[in-house]
Parts: C-alpha cells; structure tokens; sequence
C-alpha cells in the first residue's frame, strides 16, 4: 500500500523530535560533566568576588553583613545546582531522554518505509516520552520551586524578595500545567493517528 501524507509528516517530525532529544541527551551529559569537573565552581567564584564591589539601592556599599549573607546564599546555590545536575536521578531522567529520542528517530526512518515493527516502535516511544516527560517536568517544577527560595540574593526589600517568588511561582505553576498539557496532547495524538485502521492497514505485510 502506498504511504499516506498523514505518516509521512508524522516520520518526519518522529526523526525530527528524535535528533532533538538525543541532541538535548548529549548537551545535559556535557553539561554534568562539566559541572564535576568544576566549571560551576569557578563561575560562582566570579559571582563571589563581585559581590566585594556590590551597592545598595541608595548607591552605597553594602554592609558587610548583608555581603556574608549574600555570600552563603550564593554558596547554597551552587551546591544545590551542581547536587541536582549531578543526581543519580538527573542522570537517569537523561539517559532516558536520550533512548526515547533514539527510538523516536530509528521509528521515524522505519515509518517511512512502512515497516510494521516501525510502527509499534512509534507507539511503544510516544508511551515512553509521556511517562519520561512527566517526570522530568515535576522533577524540575520542584527543583525550581527549592531554587527560588536561596534565589533572591540581591533582594534588600523583603516585601520584593516576597513578590518575586510569587510572581515565579505563578509563571512555574503555569508552565508546568502547559508542559504536560503539551505532552499529553503530542503523545495522545501520536497514538492515536498510528492506532487507526487505515493507518495500520499500510503496515500491513503484501
């Protein structure tokens, strides 16, 4: 049978989404890397000696309290970034990206020819990016969530430290919801376009 437009534009954006994926896989794998050999620490040691030249709203220097504290705020975040880039579980949700996306591309070439195995591959890894995004997506909202707390560094007010987490706890809420209503959407879609009989006719041996 010959191949329909509908799975035609569906392998293409299967190879599409798939060398995304994988390519993401790889830059968060570089990334870690980078951050256990100690490229994170010497940014923040930049951080940290500028905060020597830091100045108040009203233009002067800060006192050296608030620069200690600002200091130990500066500190916990690093080691909060560089324990969660490094986390068994970050690396795990990474790895897991990256063979989704590989699945995606290798199911994406196999569409294109027609290949039944091609087909539950698509199925199969749609199932695997949902259950992958998903927990990537609440990994991340949590994170973020933990994050904001050390964030405000510069914050003197805190009437302004308390505005801006609300205002990013709004924006994190709002994204979460849109990540996963996106996910679900995509990956819903998918199973059901490959699910149809006309379409599962054209993967059909003969």
């Amino acid at each position: 049978m010959r191949r329909s437009t509908g799975v035609t534009v569906w392998a293409v954006l299967l190879i599409l989404g798939g060398g995304l994926s994988l390519a993401g896989s790889v830059v968060s794998s570089v990334v870690s890397g980078a951050m256990r050999g100690g490229a994170m620490e010497e940014r923040f040691r930049q951080l940290d000696d500028q905060l020597s030249h830091i100045k108040g709203t009203d233009g002067q220097p800060m006192p050296p309290e608030k620069v200690a504290e600002m200091r130990a705020k500066l500190q916990q975040m690093r080691v909060k970034m560089e324990q969660f880039f490094t986390s068994p579980r970050m690396q795990m949700l990474t790895g897991a990206h990256g063979i989704v996306g590989l699945a995606a591309l290798v199911a994406g070439i196999g569409v294109l020819l027609l290949k039944g195995w091609a087909r539950s591959l698509a199925i199969g890894q749609a199932i695997g990016a949902l259950v992958v995004g998903l927990c990537s997506q609440l990994l991340m909202h949590g994170w973020q969530q933990e994050m904001m707390q050390s964030f405000a560094i510069g914050a003197v007010d805190p009437a302004q430290q308390q505005a801006m987490q609300q205002a990013f706890q709004i924006a994190q809420t709002v994204g979460l919801g849109l990540g996963i209503v996106f996910l679900l959407a995509w990956n819903g879609l998918l199973l059901w376009f490959f699910n149809r009989a006309s379409v599962k006719a054209q993967f059909q041996p003969g």
